[in-house]
């Protein structure tokens, strides 16, 4: 019976698992092979063929394959060494007859072979046991890649119909004599001897069946899948210990309810292997490895109803599917690489890497050799890294030379790959695996950089068509032009250099391929005859896991050159992190730089040699973008438990708004929020003077650790439509706010008296409040999504004042002022934007008499650093508290209070010596000051 049919595109993932209805997987009925199934029990039909495991392959079976491969080996070794002591022997008779007859002139003599025929038979016998030997070993190569060769040799005719047909069962399969392939066959050493662990690791815990989990365990001991645990930071002795205890809780669980008396394999551990093959097959690997097998066991799910402790055991250690797969694929590649490694290297020894051809037709090119470099000649010298996730744009290129006859233009940002796409062009050229119109050529990159520079401007017309020329001539050349819009930037003469190339390839004269960025495109190149010459293909940033595994493929000379080591969680990071908060840059070209430098940060602290952790790249973020992305440390988490004790510190009163920004600042650092918005949203309403500025400048000096990461706009200085361009720029200059976010994404922006602000600035900051982003005036994304915005606003403050006045509950102050008095400055989507409206009330007489003492601190440290004591009266204090107090304007009074009647006493003090380093000065009631003077020698 089919498992599940759907009519989605068939991937081995899905592909239907079958189970024989008769004999349930075991392929035998009564001890009987079962009829309907034909003794295969279960299988998968993908792609035209069966895929089945025809054996179960317990530890007699393991030692049976170890003596069949020391037989194979001794009877190779015994063939070599026969073939070698026959060689000896024939040498050894040539050698004494050349002592007795001191010269070789006897092998000329017919007569002297005659006689030595018995030695001759020794000679035939060594070079009949050579070929013997040969033979043996090429068929022993051959029989190991014939899964790479039948997945190869499958038209991709049969494979697309394979992909609409969902087998219904068994029968109907083999009554159409449907091929088999039997995935035991084509399984790698390490996988068999894994599964002998895992028959051998059942017996010890005294298990009745050997289940995926048993096999898991048998994969620990294999060095790719050791390497793979490291690179996740999972130590193997940890990881054992956890999957010693899943086995020990799987058997219970299952000990009730099987009643089996000798061993066997659980059908989905049958299932799991002939999976494997699949993912074998569509990686194009020669055999089933063990990383086949691994991955198989995390993604494929149980055919019988069996609690899955596998999935269990590795979200243990954070694990998931991804993960999985991407951890997987780094294993992968490495495989894929050395399977295809001797095949590259074979077919480039056939790759001239001089200007002739193989057909003999070429010219020779000296200007251009000198301005250029031949791509193919480094491919085949193995200089490039493989191109990985980029099959779709180099198809593209390679099916636009084919039917189109154009040569092509990639549009993409810089660091995006398109030189990556490029070196794998050049790779399949080496191979011969590209059309016949771009065959048997080489792949040339003009260095436009060195032409513009070292020519004369009036000469590059000329120097430019002969160079066309000898492309055309020479016509085994495929031009590759980097930074098109170079051409298109200089004159020569009147027309630019760009249309003496598009001329060129209007007329066939040879094939190109160019590269520009979407920008450059858009300004030089559109509205010319590029998109009419050439076919123009737009190159997009891929997705995270894409990055992640283009970066693993690159992890190996990353290493080589730094001399560390990269875990995972360090490339997963560099990518997810340089993607959150570098926005100037695009992946992978922004996370390499970050493992580079966080590999030279580690190599500097820890030596050579050194592991590189995903918090060791995350510090690197932190320090770049000055955004904490790092893990909390107990000091922060306590800072940030006790933001309210922190804040009151400098603020007084205004409780309900503490307590809101502080759970806000907790969510954000504790990665709760919505990250594709600000971190906080708060409009600030009421009365002057009551403390909603010295909120944000305390909320900036607790979190982000001083006022000066607050960014503040008065916004009464933006009251007219024009000056819009002030805050997002024009005519390639910044804007004041969009700049400085730009260059300090993480920061608190602070707008004053935002009631005074135009509607149409107001109609921007829509699109921050709710999306996090905004474009400036030169058509860059800025992101707010790692600020914090608040805007302070008086609007509604009388009617806050009147109301306090009367004693109106908080409650019906907040819903009038919400409903009526802020609707008349803002709409109500707009208001709908902020995480919270916060009402501050106006101060009352105590709330005054804290600030004043807050204020009086503040001078205390300032003359500290003087060494100058400042000690003030309680009654001077509450003599201050009243003067400074004004009900309309709150505590703003009190500051100058403090300034004329405190600070302006003790710079007269200062300026005429009466206070000197060490003395006190007491503040007492009615402002009189004495002074302590301290003893001096």
């Amino acid at each position: 019976m089919a498992e599940h049919q759907n009519s989605e595109k068939i991937t081995w993932q899905n592909a239907p698992f079958l189970l024989c209805e008769h004999c349930l997987g075991s392929g035998k009925v009564n001890g009987k092979t079962c009829e309907n199934c034909q003794g295969i029990g279960a299988g998968v039909y993908y792609q035209g063929y069966l895929f089945h495991w025809s054996k179960v392959y317990n530890s007699t079976l393991g030692k049976l394959h170890k003596f069949n491969v020391f037989i194979y080996r001794l009877l190779n070794f015994v063939l070599l060494a026969s073939f070698l002591a026959a060689v000896a022997w024939l040498g050894w008779y040539i050698y004494n007859v050349y002592l007795f007859e001191y010269n070789f002139w006897f092998l000329l003599d017919w007569h002297w072979w005659v006689q030595a025929n018995i030695h001759l038979l020794a000679f035939y016998a060594a070079g009949l046991l050579l070929c013997f030997f040969a033979y043996r070993v090429m068929m022993y190569g051959e029989s190991k890649s014939n899964l790479q060769i039948l997945s190869q040799n499958l038209s991709g005719e049969t494979k697309s119909q394979a992909h609409f047909a969902l087998a219904q069962g068994f029968s109907e399969l083999l009554k159409n004599k449907v091929p088999l392939l039997d995935v035991y066959k084509y399984a790698a050493p390490g996988l068999l001897t894994s599964l002998e662990r895992a028959w051998d690791l059942t017996i010890s815990i005294k298990g009745q069946e050997v289940t995926p989990l048993h096999l898991l365990g048998g994969l620990l001991d294999e060095g790719e899948v050791r390497v793979l645990l490291m690179r996740l930071g999972i130590g193997p002795a940890d990881f054992g210990n956890k999957l010693v205890k899943a086995l020990l809780l799987q058997q219970r669980g299952t000990e009730q309810s099987t009643m089996n008396l000798e061993l066997t394999w659980n059908i989905n551990l049958r299932k799991i292997l002939i999976y494997a093959g699949l993912d074998a097959w569509d990686s194009n690997f020669r055999q089933v490895s063990e990383l086949n097998a691994l991955y198989s066991v995390g993604s494929i799910e149980y055919s019988i109803n069996q609690y899955n402790l596998v999935k269990d055991l590795l979200e243990e250690f954070k694990i998931n599917s991804n993960i999985l797969r991407n951890i997987i694929e780094w294993g992968k590649l490495k495989q894929r690489l050395r399977d295809n490694l001797s095949l590259f290297r074979e077919l480039a020894r056939l790759k001239p890497t001089g200007n002739m051809n193989r057909a003999m037709t070429a010219t020779f090119t000296p200007l251009l050799n000198n301005l250029s470099q031949d791509y193919t000649r480094s491919a085949s010298y193995g200089y490039f890294l493989p191109c990985l996730n980029r099959d779709k744009e180099v198809n593209e290129i390679l099916q636009s030379i084919e039917s189109t006859q154009q040569s092509v233009l990639l549009v993409g940002h810089n660091g995006i790959g398109k030189t990556s796409i490029i070196e794998g062009i050049a790779q399949l050229m080496v191979m011969e695996k590209v059309p016949p119109q771009i065959e048997d050529k080489r792949l040339l990159v003009l260095d436009l950089p060195t032409l513009l520079s070292a020519v004369p401007p009036q000469n590059l017309p000329q120097v430019l068509q002969q160079l066309i020329q000898e492309i055309a001539s020479s016509r085994n050349i495929v031009l590759v032009l980097e930074n098109l819009e170079m051409l298109a930037n200089n004159q020569g003469g009147s027309f630019s250099l760009l249309e003496v190339i598009l001329q060129a390839l209007e007329s066939r004269a040879f094939y190109c391929i160019a590269t520009t960025t979407p920008q450059a495109y858009v300004e030089f190149l559109e509205n010319s005859k590029v998109p009419q010459v050439m076919t123009v293909l737009q190159v997009q940033e891929l997705d995270i896991d894409s990055n992640i595994q283009i970066i693993e493929g690159q992890s190996g000379y990353l290493e080589n050159k730094h001399q560390v080591f990269f875990t995972y969680d360090a490339i997963a990071k560099a990518v997810k992190l340089s993607d959150e908060y570098i926005y100037d840059q695009y992946l992978p070209a922004k996370a390499i730089k970050v493992l580079e430098s966080s590999a030279l940060a580690v190599k500097q602290q820890r030596g050579g040699g050194a592991v590189v952790l995903g918090e060791d790249v995350a510090k690197e973020i932190a320090e770049k973008t000055g955004i904490p992305v790092t893990q909390l440390t107990q000091d922060e988490a306590e800072k940030l438990l006790n933001l309210e004790k922190e804040i009151h510190r400098r603020v007084v009163g205004q409780e309900e708004a503490v307590e809101m920004v502080s759970s806000s600042l907790r969510r954000a650092r504790a990665e709760l929020r919505d990250t594709n918005r600000p971190i906080a949203n708060f409009l600030f309403v009421g009365p002057t003077g009551v403390g909603k500025t010295e909120l944000a400048k305390a909320v900036s000096e607790v979190y982000f650790g001083n006022e000066e990461a607050m960014l503040r706009f008065d916004m009464s200085e933006y009251q007219d439509k024009a000056s819009i361009a002030r805050l997002i720029g024009q005519n390639k200059e910044g804007g004041l706010l969009t700049e400085a976010v730009r260059r300090k994404p993480f920061a608190l922006l602070l707008f004053d008296e935002l009631e005074k602000a135009h509607p149409d600035i107001l109609n921007l900051f829509l699109q921050i409040l709710d999306d996090g982003r905004l474009t400036d005036g030169l058509g860059r994304t800025i992101d707010f999504s790692n600020a914090i915005i608040i805007a302070t606003s008086n609007a509604g403050a009388k009617y806050v004042q009147s109301a306090i006045a009367e004693n109106r509950p908080m409650e019906e102050i907040k819903e009038h002022l919400l409903k009526v008095e802020l609707q008349n400055y803002y709409r109500p989507e707009f208001l709908n934007r902020f995480d919270g409206i916060i009402t501050f009330k106006p101060l009352t007489p105590d709330n005054i008499l804290a600030i004043t003492r807050l204020l009086l601190v503040k001078v205390q440290k300032r003359l500290s650093a003087k060494q100058i004591i400042v000690d003030f009266s309680e009654d001077f204090v509450r003599e201050l508290a009243v003067q400074g107090f004004d009900p309309l304007f709150g505590a703003r009074p009190l500051k100058r209070v403090i300034q004329n009647k405190v600070e302006d006493s003790l710079a007269n003090y200062l300026l005429s010596a009466k206070i000197k380093a060490r003395d006190k000065v007491i503040f007492e009631a009615g402002g009189q000051i004495r002074v302590e003077e301290a003893r001096r020698l």
